[in-house]
């Protein structure tokens, strides 16, 4: 694939990344997206992975 530039390509990278981990955690990726841009200033990083969030919301395949 072709983005322009390197870090238009890492960016990329990331959000591909959260978006295919977001459906392996059973997620809708809009809905997980959404999740994450409203708890951004309130939660930390590794808050607000798919699968921590998958794990809040009671949608976890795996324990927590």
């Amino acid at each position: 694939m072709f983005f322009g530039s390197l870090e238009a390509g890492k960016n990329n990278a990331t959000l591909y990344t959260l978006i295919e981990n977001s459906k392996a955690e059973d997620l809708n990726p809009r809905e997980y997206l959404e999740y994450v841009l409203a708890h951004l200033g309130s939660s930390t990083a590794a808050e607000l992975t798919p699968r921590k969030v998958a794990q809040t919301l009671g949608k976890s395949k795996q324990a927590a």
